[in-house]
């Protein structure tokens, strides 16, 4: 069996998996922001989510946070959007299971399990969600550039408002603009799609010009209503490149505006899909590694 550990900015998630990639079990938790109030929680909750005769059957954790791991290495991590600092997850998981642990970033792992059905692809993955994180593959491998992929952190200006981009179009910030209606139910509400698809666009243009991607999956809360954004979102992204290129060529850099160029004949083909698992692709990325580096 193989374990998953999620631990997200606003949820902590335990996932236990077969060894042919069955859901055996789930457990969902909030994420405290006080260290150590969290650690006592977590701990409480590895003890009991798997039986003491059963842990033998692990075989692998994989423990995905979401920050920058540079290493696989407790001193190498940073916790993203969540305030802590000197937090360690691993030794209560090497208390109670003697195995290999691994520690990921956690939309490194959603986009290795969301890449994986675009073989021959450059997939670009976003997560909507507390924040935007992301990650880049091709052929269903994560790229290098991914590991320094933060898109969420650019900023832009909206409403003549300047912020980052999760500042502006996180799956919170989208809900909180709407009486804090939960993103999916705003699938039939056409003024919010509109709204939402603005949103989006002030970022994707960026990600077009430099990654080229063929596809690009949305995940989050977001991946429940980008299919029904799309026709709304196209037409805004076409003129957000065509001001790129117009910009690039006011200032003189022909090499960005003939990639702008290109992208921008490209975009009727490009494709624009949802996760196939909006909200579990962490997981099953955890899972896809753990049975790839047993």
């Amino acid at each position: 069996m193989y374990f998953v550990i999620d631990v997200g900015a606003t949820k902590t998630l335990f996932a236990l998996f077969s060894r042919c990639g069955k859901l055996l079990k789930t457990k969902k938790f909030p994420t405290e922001k006080n260290e150590d109030i969290f650690l006592e929680y977590y701990s409480e909750n590895l003890e009991s989510f798997i039986p003491p005769e059963k842990r033998k059957k692990i075989k692998s954790v994989v423990l995905a946070v979401p920050g920058i791991v540079k290493e696989q290495n407790f001193c190498s991590i940073t916790y993203g959007n969540l305030p802590w600092k000197k937090i360690d997850l691993i030794p209560p998981i090497k208390k109670l299971f003697n195995c290999k642990i691994s520690v990921f970033n956690d939309a490194d792992l959603a986009t290795l399990y969301e890449s994986s059905f675009y073989k021959h692809k450059k997939v670009v993955y976003l997560t909507f969600s507390t924040g935007i994180g992301g990650g880049i593959a091709k052929n269903g491998e994560l790229l290098s550039e991914s590991a320094s992929f933060e898109p969420g952190h650019k900023k832009y200006v909206y409403k003549k408002q300047t912020a980052e981009w999760e500042d502006l179009a996180s799956a919170k910030v989208i809900s909180e603009t709407f009486n804090d209606t939960p993103v999916k139910n705003l699938k039939h509400n056409k003024s919010a799609r509109r709204e939402i698809s603005l949103r989006l666009s002030l970022g994707l243009p960026d990600i077009l010009l430099e990654e080229n991607p063929d596809v690009i999956i949305v995940g989050g809360a977001v991946g429940f209503i980008i299919k029904k954004c799309k026709k709304l979102l196209l037409p805004v992204l076409k003129i957000a490149l065509e001001a790129k290129i117009t910009h690039s060529n006011a200032s003189k850099r022909e090499k960005t505006s003939l990639n702008a160029s290109e992208i921008l004949n490209r975009l009727d083909s490009l494709k624009i899909a949802p996760a196939r698992r909006p909200l579990e692709s962490v997981i099953y990325g955890g899972y896809l590694y753990a049975k790839r580096n047993r």
